[in-house]
């Protein structure tokens, strides 16, 4: 059975993933930290419906953290990592930057590195020696940042 790590998996894409994942065969990790930036009883009715299923895992911890990927990885061995796990919305990075630097930079910084080293220590896909791909993506915020809004646009663009 294919196994996948989803970050932020308690939130509205990620919760939708992980349904089509676990529909799909896979056994999936999910991992949220479960903030309060909007109503943490909408992320943990989501993960409490993600919970009833038998492949589901939640794991409750923070992106940017030391050490947490690096140790859900190693144990796993997940054969997809998809990252959603972000600070979202552009008002509240005014009032608090360091939470995006925290979670969109770091953290995404965190995925991309422990991934990389992951699929570094993983047997070849193909005769090509190919272990895997990470894509990234971001809003466009990254590139057409408002003024006053920084913080947001500088940790999509990061």
């Amino acid at each position: 059975m294919p196994k996948a790590l989803v970050t932020g998996s308690a939130g509205f894409i990620g919760f939708h993933l992980c349904q089509r994942l676990l529909a799909d065969g896979y056994e999936v990790i999910g991992l949220d930290a479960m903030t309060d930036y909007y109503d943490v009883t909408l992320k943990q009715r989501r993960q409490a419906m993600l919970l009833q299923a038998p492949g589901f895992r939640a794991v409750t911890d923070r992106i940017e953290r030391d050490g947490v990927l690096q140790e859900l990885i190693a144990a796993e061995r997940p054969d997809v990592i998809v990252h959603l796990a972000a600070q979202a919305g552009v008002r509240y990075s005014i009032d608090n930057p360091q939470s995006y630097v925290e979670a969109n930079l770091i953290g995404t910084f965190n995925v991309a590195t422990q991934s990389a080293l992951g699929m570094s220590q993983a047997e070849p896909l193909n005769d090509d020696g190919e272990r895997g791909v990470i894509v990234n993506t971001a809003s466009i915020a990254a590139y057409e940042g408002q003024m006053g809004q920084l913080a947001y646009a500088s940790s999509k663009a990061g």
